[in-house]
C-alpha cells in the first residue's frame, strides 16, 4: 500500500522513516515520463525499490523539470534621462555617506546635485529610495534628484511609492499620510482650493484624521480660512475643535481672538507712567465655562504644568489675545519698550502665566518686534521653562539677517538653535562662534554640555572655504591637561567634516 502523501518525494521520506520491514514499499505514481520510470521499479525488492526511487526523484528534482515561463512585462520601459550623470569622484562621496561616513552631509550632497542639473547614476537609485523609505526626513532631498529613471523605479516597488508625484487620486483613495501631503502641496500652490477641497469632504472625515487634515492649513494661514475654522469650533469631534481653536489663535483679527480680548479685559490691566508700563494688575478667572472650552481653553492643566487651574486658564487666554491689544493699552510700539515691559514681569506674583502667555502669543502671531525683545531677554527667563523650541519659534519670526545679527552676541546653546535651520553662516559669525568656543574650552571650568553639540550642527552651516581659518582658530586650544585630549579629538572631528564638505564641493567643480 502506498502512503497518502502530497508528493512522490514525501512518500519516499515517509516510507524511509517507517521502514520497509514494517510497511512494504511501492513506488509512488507520477505523471509523464517520471511515472513510467518509477513503475519499472515496482518489481524490485522493497528496500531496492525505495533507494532507487529516492535516487530517481532526487535526479528528477535537479534536472527533470522545465521552468515556468514568466509573463511578458506589462509596464512601459523606463524613459531615457538625457541629463549628464554625476562624475565618479562626486559619487565616491555619496558612496561613503551611504556607508554611514559623514552621513549628516548627505542632504547637502543631494542639494548640490539638484542645483547642478546632473542626475544620479542608476546604481545609486535603489539604495537612495530604500534609505528614504526608512528616513522620512531625507525624502525632500531625495525626491528632486530621482529623475525619470528614479520615478520609474519607485513605481515598481510599493515601499517606494513615496517618490511618486502626488495626484488628486491620492486625495480620494490614498492613506491619511498621502492625503495630508497632497493637501499641503495644494495649499502651497492654491490655498483657497485646498481649503475648499477639505470643506467638501469634512463631514465624512474620520475623527482621528480630521485634526491631521486641519493642520495642513497651517501653512499660509490667513483670514480667508477663518469662517471654516470658526464653524469647526462647533464640530462633534473634540480634537478637531481643539485644532481649529489653536489655528485661530494665529489670526489676531479672528472672532476667537476678539472673544479672548473681551475675556482678558477684566483680568489684566496696565498702568502707563511716563510712556512706560508702571504696573500690571492681574485678576484670575473664576470659572472655565463651556464657551471657553469651545474656544480651546483646556480646563485641566497638564501634569507638567506647575501652576494652578485658574492661572492655567489665564495663561491660555493671554496666549490667544492679539499683541496689538497690549500695544494699544501700554504704548508698546518699540522693541526696547517691549523689552523693558518684559523685565517688569520678572518680579510679578503671576510671572509664570504672564511669561508663558505673552511668549506663546508672540510665537503664534509672528510679531518680529516682540520676538526680538524676547530673544534679547532670554537670559533672565531660565526659571520659567524657556527651551530651544521657544527660541526656534521666535527666531523664525525674524529675517535671516536679523537672526545672524542677534546670534552674533548669543551663547553657544543659542547658536546651536540657529544652526538647526542649516542656513549658511557669514564668515564673521563663524569666526565669532569659533572664538567663543575656544574661549570656553580654554577656561578653567572647561566646556559646557552644549559646546560640542553646537559644533556638530554648526559645521553644516559654515562655508567650507573657511577651513584654513577654522583650523588656525582650533589650533589655539590651550585647555586644562585633564580636558585637552578629549577637546582635541572633538575639534579634529569638527575639522574633518568641514574638510569632507570642502573636498565634496571640489569634486563637483572639477571636470
Amino acid at each position: 500500500m502506498v502512503l497518502a502523501t502530497d508528493s512522490p518525494w514525501q512518500a519516499v521520506v515517509a516510507a524511509a522513516l517507517i521502514g520497509t520491514d514494517r510497511q512494504p514499499f511501492q513506488p509512488p505514481s507520477a505523471p509523464g515520463g517520471l511515472g513510467q520510470v518509477l513503475a519499472q521499479l515496482s518489481h524490485q525488492p522493497p528496500e531496492v525499490a525505495l533507494l532507487a526511487t529516492a535516487a530517481t526523484l532526487s535526479l528528477h528534482r535537479r534536472i527533470g523539470w522545465l521552468p515556468t515561463s514568466a509573463p511578458p512585462p506589462t509596464d512601459a520601459p523606463c524613459p531615457v534621462d538625457d541629463r549628464p550623470p554625476c562624475g565618479p569622484l562626486a559619487c565616491r562621496f555619496l558612496q561613503q555617506m551611504l556607508l554611514k561616513r559623514e552621513a549628516q552631509v548627505l542632504p547637502e550632497w543631494l542639494e548640490t546635485v539638484a542645483r547642478s542639473g546632473q542626475r544620479l547614476p542608476e546604481s545609486y537609485l535603489s539604495p537612495l529610495l530604500a534609505l528614504g523609505q526608512k528616513q522620512k526626513d531625507l525624502r525632500p532631498f531625495i525626491l528632486p534628484v530621482l529623475g525619470r529613471r528614479g520615478l520609474w523605479l519607485a513605481a515598481q516597488n510599493p515601499d517606494w511609492h513615496y517618490g511618486l508625484p502626488l495626484t488628486s487620486a491620492h486625495w480620494h483613495t490614498g492613506s491619511i499620510e498621502q492625503r495630508v501631503a497632497y493637501l499641503e502641496k495644494l495649499r502651497s500652490q492654491d490655498p483657497d482650493q485646498a481649503r475648499t477641497l477639505l470643506c467638501e469632504t469634512w463631514p465624512e472625515e474620520a475623527a482621528p484624521d480630521a485634526p491631521k487634515l486641519l493642520e495642513a492649513l497651517r501653512a499660509g494661514l490667513r483670514m480667508a480660512d477663518e469662517p471654516f475654522l470658526e464653524a469647526v469650533l462647533k464640530d462633534h469631534r473634540k480634537k478637531a475643535r481643539n485644532t481649529a481653536a489653536h489655528l485661530l489663535t494665529y489670526l489676531p483679527d479672528s472672532r476667537l481672538a476678539q472673544r479672548m480680548v473681551a475675556r482678558i479685559q477684566p483680568l489684566i490691566s496696565l498702568t502707563v507712567q511716563d510712556d512706560k508700563v508702571g504696573a500690571i494688575s492681574v485678576t484670575l478667572p473664576e470659572v472655565c465655562d463651556g464657551a471657553m472650552e469651545q474656544d480651546g481653553i483646556d480646563p485641566k492643566p497638564p501634569k507638567s504644568i506647575t501652576i494652578g487651574e485658574r492661572a492655567w486658564w489665564l495663561q491660555q487666554i493671554l496666549a490667544a489675545t492679539p499683541l496689538t491689544y497690549w500695544e494699544q493699552q501700554g504704548e508698546l510700539h518699540d522693541r526696547v519698550v517691549v523689552e523693558a515691559f518684559l523685565h517688569q514681569i520678572t518680579g510679578h506674583e503671576w510671572r509664570k502665566p504672564l511669561h508663558r502667555g505673552w511668549l506663546k502669543a508672540t510665537e503664534r502671531q509672528g510679531n518680529p518686534r516682540w520676538s526680538w525683545a524676547w530673544l534679547t531677554y532670554l537670559d533672565t527667563l531660565t526659571n520659567v521653562g524657556i527651551d530651544s523650541k521657544d527660541v526656534r519659534w521666535l527666531m523664525d519670526n525674524l529675517t535671516v539677517e536679523a537672526r545672524q545679527q542677534w546670534t552674533a552676541q548669543a551663547s553657544d546653546w543659542l547658536l546651536s538653535v540657529l544652526a538647526e535651520d542649516r542656513e549658511p553662516w557669514s564668515h564673521d559669525l563663524t569666526r565669532l562662534a569659533l572664538e567663543n568656543v575656544l574661549q570656553t574650552l580654554n577656561s578653567p571650568k572647561g566646556s559646557t554640555w552644549y559646546t560640542f553639540d553646537m559644533l556638530k550642527v554648526a559645521v553644516l552651516c559654515i562655508d567650507p572655504n573657511f577651513l584654513p581659518e577654522a583650523t588656525a582658530i582650533c589650533g589655539q586650544l590651550q585647555a586644562e591637561p585633564r580636558f585637552h585630549d578629549y577637546y582635541e579629538k572633538e575639534l579634529q572631528k569638527f575639522l574633518a567634516i568641514l574638510q569632507f564638505r570642502q573636498e565634496m564641493h571640489q569634486a563637483f567643480a572639477d571636470p
